[in-house]
């Protein structure tokens, strides 16, 4: 017998901010992340495709796979953020997290003002981060969910951009490198013919033009990087 559809245990949703825990109905209810919210923040865990916090996306992503989901509930409502924050850390300290060896919790912080939007990430934060997903994996099906909730969702330009000048030279790592004539072979045989994906198709003309304009914007932005370097 599964669980009914998400909901939340609380009244309303009227206050400017709220304190909510999310509950597993496969371990007798118990509380598996705890946040602060405003408006509807506490659904946003239940996006396809939220890669924030993996361990608990896993979570709800095993809840769904055997036809159950998470319980929401509300544990403090009222005006005051500072409040809010207060509550939330004082229920992750109350249960603990997984994520530092103290308890039951999927939370990556202690909750409170230094987690809210425009908190600076420190190296020790970002290196527990890293420790803690190293050797983790997603489930099949998670990767699934992810792959269609980011299906045709087009990238902003200046993200782009930023993605590019990630990539650019000596930031490249595979800059100064070349591959060996052996790889460089099996490369070319693993794309021709029908063995290509491309194999028997053309672009329509929307595509080319397409194609041209980025194939301009990038020689543009190939020129403007080597004339950058010339000068210094």
């Amino acid at each position: 017998m599964t669980t009914p559809p998400t909901k939340y245990l609380y009244s309303s949703m009227s206050c400017n901010f709220y304190v909510y825990l999310y509950l597993n109905p496969l371990k007798n209810n118990i509380p598996f992340y705890v946040g602060k919210g405003t408006n509807k923040r506490a659904l946003d865990h239940l996006r396809r495709g939220d890669t924030t916090n993996l361990y608990k996306t896993n979570t709800i992503s095993l809840l769904r796979e055997t036809g159950h989901e998470p319980i929401i509930v509300m544990a403090w409502e009222g005006e005051n953020e500072n409040s809010a924050y207060y509550v939330e850390k004082f229920l992750i300290a109350l249960f603990g997290t997984k994520y530092d060896g103290t308890g039951i919790l999927t939370n990556m912080t202690k909750g409170g003002e230094g987690a809210s939007i425009g908190h600076i990430v420190t190296k020790e934060s970002r290196q527990k981060n890293r420790e803690w997903h190293t050797g983790k994996h997603l489930s099949l099906e998670t990767k699934k969910k992810i792959s269609e909730a980011n299906t045709g969702r087009p990238i902003k330009e200046n993200i782009k951009l930023q993605l590019s000048k990630t990539r650019i030279g000596a930031k490249n790592p595979f800059f100064g490198k070349h591959h060996a004539e052996e790889v460089r072979t099996k490369m070319s045989e693993s794309q021709k013919g029908n063995k290509n994906p491309f194999f028997g198709k053309k672009h329509s003309e929307a595509t080319k033009e397409k194609i041209r304009k980025s194939w301009i914007i990038r020689r543009q932005h190939s020129t403007s990087t080597v004339a950058l370097v010339d000068a210094s």
